[in-house]
């Protein structure tokens, strides 16, 4: 065994060698390394690299301040973007109106202090709206029935609650006492 061990390293000493690259793809190929290694660097670089700098650091104080000072606020944000959800006033639609007044609910709760009466006397009025729409609106629908409800009761109605929800009641206990009767004609 040893012989043969000889003879296969004396026979690759003795054999031709074959170049694996040209001399042009190693000099790319140290290039394209030392490319990649570049890229690592700086990315590592990137991580390490603190994203907030401290507050007593006299180049980011400035920069704070002056950031802070156009910043609006956080109500007026609130604001701007939950209007976005408003329905328009010309619709028809009774239940479009419930949703506005369920929308001016979060902003009574959620906006700036200074605007809660006005989005009160909205949510208020997008009531009247919808009910007037009645015709459109089913009230005897549980989710619609709902917002009037949740509606009022955001804005510390409970009475005006609890009248709708009476007048709800008399809506459909004539219907139901009516449907009652019809399967009493239809079992005998």
């Amino acid at each position: 065994m040893k012989k043969t061990t000889k003879t296969t390293k004396a026979s690759m000493q003795n054999a031709p060698r074959v170049a694996c690259c040209s001399r042009r793809q190693k000099i790319w190929g140290i290039i394209a390394l030392a490319g990649l290694f570049t890229c690592g660097l700086m990315i590592g670089m990137a991580i390490r690299r603190p994203a907030v700098s401290a507050p007593n650091d006299a180049v980011a104080s400035p920069t704070a301040v002056v950031a802070d000072a156009d910043l609006k606020p956080t109500c007026t944000v609130i604001e701007e973007l939950i209007l976005n959800r408003i329905y328009p006033e010309n619709s028809s639609d009774a239940g479009s109106h419930l949703l506005n007044a369920d929308t001016y609910t979060v902003l009574v709760e959620r906006g700036c202090p200074e605007n809660v009466e006005h989005y009160k006397t909205m949510a208020l009025r997008e009531i009247e709206i919808a009910t007037a729409l009645q015709s459109d609106v089913d009230l005897e629908s549980p989710g619609q029935t709902e917002i009037v409800i949740d509606t009022y009761k955001k804005l510390n109605m409970q009475r005006e609650a609890r009248e709708f929800l009476d007048k709800v009641q008399r809506l459909t206990d004539p219907a139901i006492d009516f449907i009652l009767q019809m399967e009493r004609v239809i079992n005998e």
